[in-house]
């Protein structure tokens, strides 16, 4: 009668079963690697480039911020900064500039406020205050 040589499966039914697998996948990784791992590697890819940069990098970001006149991201972006390229000893905390002042940044186990981080540069001449 009907000549079927396959049996179709509905299109709900393949993005229902992707979608569970993605969810599974997630409790298993927040299972296994704990919340805060999870959410230290997730902030990692967010905040661009600047997890571990060398210092010519986070000053090109200062002076990129600066010439947007992106005030908010020049006064409260902080830079991990790896001076000698060595993953042995830890980053120096940096901020754009004198004037900035970025929230607390945490390399290792300990936080640093922003008085003391090293300002990267000068002042941004667009920026009044931060």
């Amino acid at each position: 009668m009907f000549n079927k040589k396959g049996a179709e499966l509905p299109m709900n039914t393949i993005i229902i079963s992707i979608i569970v697998i993605v969810v599974l996948v997630i409790v298993i990784i927040f299972f296994l690697g704990g919340a805060s791992s999870i959410t230290q590697k997730i902030s990692g890819i967010f905040s661009g480039a600047t997890a571990g940069v060398d210092l010519k990098l986070a000053q090109q970001f200062c002076n990129d911020y600066c010439d947007q006149g992106r005030d908010n991201a020049f006064c409260k972006k902080s830079f991990k900064v790896d001076e000698d390229e060595d993953a042995s000893t830890p980053a120096k905390p940096y901020r754009c500039s004198i004037k900035s002042n970025p929230g607390p940044l945490t390399i290792g186990k300990t936080t640093y406020t922003f008085d003391e981080m090293t300002p990267i540069g000068e002042n941004c001449p667009t920026i009044e205050t931060c």
